[in-house]
């Protein structure tokens, strides 16, 4: 059974889920990604799905996710897209945490969501050669 890698920003509509596609895309098969937010909203952004697509990284996710306790238990490592999150359980061991600082990009200009792509690319290919 893979190993999970869960990745948590707010709304589970931009950054997390960038996060998710690009990890399952560049990941061998002993580890998966999932993401969740701790206010998901509704929908997923589709700037987001936008420069994924250019990307070449598919987006298999439908819908935002909330973040539950047994996401992150059954997690080998929890990255936080930012440290300022509303509702992150502060009671999370440290050794399973990872803050990443991506900044938010929700109302911004589409290349504004190339550039954040671009980050999350660069950091979730470093973690995945330390996971090797």
């Amino acid at each position: 059974m893979p190993k999970t890698i869960l990745f948590v920003c707010q709304g589970n509509s931009i950054r997390s889920i960038m996060a998710e596609a690009a990890f399952n895309r560049f990941c061998r098969k002993d580890y998966t990604a999932k993401s969740a937010g701790t206010l998901p909203i509704r929908h997923i952004d589709e700037k987001a799905k936008k420069v994924l697509q250019e990307a070449g990284i598919p987006l298999k996710k439908k819908e935002p996710t909330p973040l539950t306790y047994e996401g992150i238990v059954s997690a080998k490592k929890v990255i936080l897209m930012n440290s300022a999150l509303p509702n992150f359980p502060s009671q999370v061991p440290n050794h399973l945490l990872k803050r990443w600082d991506i900044p938010e990009v929700v109302g911004k200009p589409i290349e504004e969501y190339r550039k954040a792509r671009d980050m999350i690319i660069q950091k979730v290919k470093e973690l995945i050669r330390k996971l090797e």
